[in-house]
């Protein structure tokens, strides 16, 4: 649009020349009407203006004196003088003066608006130019630091202050329409910039420091567009300085976030005291966000759909009760992820690799039950694990720490402590893995057959998983060296490869796949109100973990056939209760209680039953092997501790088997020795 003052002393000409101009189109508005030089001066001073088609013959300042002062104070100004002298020396003198043309009196229409036409265009391509190299610089501005503004080239503004404005909704077209309306007004100084953000980022310039009703306008302008759904508006403070650039649209997005707690449709928030206080308040969301993942392990450890999904109600309304920023949220919802996917292997299937936690490989491979890498969290055993026919009641809630019902559903908590009361013992923070190298209280693990044995830490809460197999004496060497456990884990492999279906994922995907972290984080931050927010976040997690949770029982019974299977064919080799899981897809914990359930013992119990019959059957058909090789090729290195397990699990000594199964004038067996025998 071009705004055209026009200056003559003869009221009819002015007069007449402005109904003409307006006529003409929309795009052509003529600002004012003077009736000499001075006055057009005056008004040019404080009102933007493109054209001024100017008389030169008038009292108190003519149209040469005006095109020169107009130079001065509003060099992109462009002039038209207009005149009924035809010497040519005013023409010469004029365009010395920057005049644009030189009209004669009477004025040709076609003339006029051939020459205003160029006008415009030129206005136009000159806009477009300047708001391209400024947009260009107001993006480095906005995501640069104010350290680091000076480094860049020097930024030139309309107007001396400025505010950043942040507009998202939910039909991002119309907003954006909008505004392209809005830049058409003259009254609306402002430049979009695109941040390649799904929001909309205004800078307006104001002559003087901006109130609230200066902003107030613009705003109140953009409402006035129809926008179907939600609309959220932030507005930064005033600034003078290019530099703060980044620190208002750091403040106006804050501002534009926060309207997600409001009720309306149509939010816009300045940013101010009450802004502050809740950069303050957020310190207390961070001690929530610190304490999330301890806070949901357990539940989720045993598929506890309904604790888990009130567990993360109880911490969503903290963070709304403290109005936290999409970062606090974003980093709520990251910790959720991460948590899961550390205690749940099928997990990353639903969320890609993305979802493993970090500092841990890709996880365990699809079908090769690949062990998870150093620094790795495998499921923690900080609660029992519930197998087919003894989870928690999916219509109940139970906390897991007291023992009672939680808000969620009532009834007592009769379904977690059957399962707890099952399950294996576990210390507090270990990998529930079984103990490995002997100690004193390690004899006793496989003293006994049938016994259920104890699973924990052997050394430290940090220590992250151990052998299965049956324990050796302290004398014994290390049975868990680097190149066993190698060996160990490609002969799971190797086994995954051929193993029967049976031995597949769990989970291969859940009914409506997730994506990654990142899709998932996009989801979010599209919603524009926290209730919103709170129900798609919860959704996805509650459909997740109850997909797994229903594979689970479903493939609870084949799980404990395979790695019954993977015993038997490999008693002697140690293995890791990680890499057992892995070829199954299941926590350690988990594997634990349900093998315990399925089977009645332990898996170091049956490990040592299927080690012990072995050695029986060496014992009984090799006469010429001795005591320690036969103890050796089972899997006990240590002979003073294999004849101990032995004759606690058989009643006799290997030697004496041994003798009793090859001599035939050899007493008859009595007891539990004759039964054994028998077997």
């Amino acid at each position: 649009m071009l705004r055209i003052a026009i200056v003559d002393d003869e009221a009819s000409i002015r007069e007449g020349l402005g109904k003409i101009i307006r006529r003409e189109s929309e795009q052509y508005e003529v600002a004012g009407t003077f009736s000499n030089g001075q006055e057009a001066l005056e008004f040019a001073r404080s009102e933007p203006l493109d054209i001024v088609i100017t008389d030169i013959r008038m009292p108190l300042m003519d149209g040469l004196e005006l095109i020169k002062e107009l130079k001065a104070v509003k060099p992109e100004t462009r002039c038209i003088i207009m005149s009924g002298f035809t010497d040519f020396e005013y023409a010469r003198q004029a365009l010395r003066y920057s005049a644009v043309d030189y009209l004669l009196k009477p004025i040709n229409k076609k003339q006029l608006f051939e020459l205003l036409q160029n006008l415009e265009e030129e206005k136009a391509a000159r806009l477009g130019k300047n708001l391209q190299l400024r947009s260009g610089l107001l993006i480095s501005y906005m995501k640069s630091s104010p350290s680091l503004c000076p480094k860049l080239p020097e930024l030139a503004l309309p107007l001396p202050y400025f505010a950043v404005i942040v507009i998202k909704g939910s039909d991002m077209d119309a907003l954006r329409s909008s505004v392209g309306l809005l830049q058409r007004q003259p009254q609306h100084l402002f430049d979009a910039v695109d941040t390649g953000e799904r929001l909309i980022s205004l800078v307006s310039y104001y002559a003087d420091p901006p109130r609230a009703e200066d902003t107030d306008r613009l705003t109140g302008a953009l409402r006035q567009f129809p926008h179907p759904g939600v609309v959220l508006v932030g507005v930064s403070r005033g600034y003078s300085d290019p530099a703060r650039l980044g620190q208002a649209f750091a403040e106006a997005k804050l501002a534009c976030e926060r309207g997600m707690y409001r009720e309306e449709a149509w939010s816009c928030e300045a940013f101010d005291a009450a802004a502050a206080e809740a950069a303050a308040a957020e310190a207390e969301a961070g001690g929530l966000l610190a304490a999330a993942r301890e806070a949901l392990v357990p539940p989720i450890q045993v598929l506890n759909v309904q604790e888990t999904l009130h567990t993360m109600e109880r911490h969503l309304d903290e963070l709304r009760r403290v109005r936290a920023s999409q970062a606090a949220l974003r980093q709520y919802c990251r910790s959720v992820l991460e948590t899961a996917a550390a205690e749940l292997p099928e997990w990353r299937k639903a969320f890609g690799e993305a979802a493993a936690v970090p500092g841990e490989e890709d996880g365990l491979e699809r079908g090769l039950g690949k062990e998870p890498g150093p620094g790795s969290r495998p499921g923690r055993g900080s609660g029992a694990v519930p197998g087919p026919g003894s989870e928690p009641d999916p219509g109940r809630s139970s906390d897991p720490r007291s023992g009672s019902s939680s808000a969620l559903g009532p009834g007592p908590s009769s379904a977690w402590n059957a399962t707890a009361a099952a399950a294996p013992e576990v210390s507090p923070g270990s990998a529930g893995t079984l103990h490995s190298a002997g100690s004193g209280s390690l004899g006793s693990l496989a003293g006994s057959a049938g016994s259920a044995g104890s699973v924990g830490s052997a050394s430290s809460v940090a220590s992250t998983s151990a052998s299965v197999s049956a324990p050796v004496s302290a004398s014994a060497p290390a049975a868990t060296s680097s190149s066993a456990s190698a060996q160990t884990t490609a002969s799971v492999r190797e086994f995954a490869l051929a193993s029967s279906p049976a031995s597949a994922p769990l989970s291969d995907s859940p009914s409506a796949p997730m994506g990654t972290p990142d899709s998932l984080d996009r989801k979010l931050e599209a919603c524009l109100k926290f209730a919103e927010y709170k129900q798609l976040l919860i959704g996805i997690v509650g459909r997740t973990l109850q997909d797994i949770r229903e594979k689970r029982l479903a493939q609870g019974g084949k799980s404990v056939e395979v790695v019954k299977r993977w015993i038997e064919e490999h008693y002697s080799e140690q293995a890791e209760l990680s890499s057992l899981a892995g070829l199954v897809y299941l926590t350690p914990t988990y594997l634990s209680k349900l093998f315990k359930q399925e089977t009645g013992m332990t898996i170091t119990d049956y490990l040592i039953e299927i080690r012990i019959k072995r050695a029986k059957q060496l014992l009984a058909d090799s006469s010429n092997l001795k005591i320690h090789e036969v103890g050796h090729e089972v899997g006990y290195p240590d002979p003073a501790y294999f004849n101990k397990l032995f004759k606690r699990m058989v009643g006799v000594t290997p030697n004496e088997y041994k003798r009793i199964s090859h001599s035939k004038d050899a007493p008859p067996p009595s007891g539990e020795v004759k039964k054994d025998l028998l077997k």
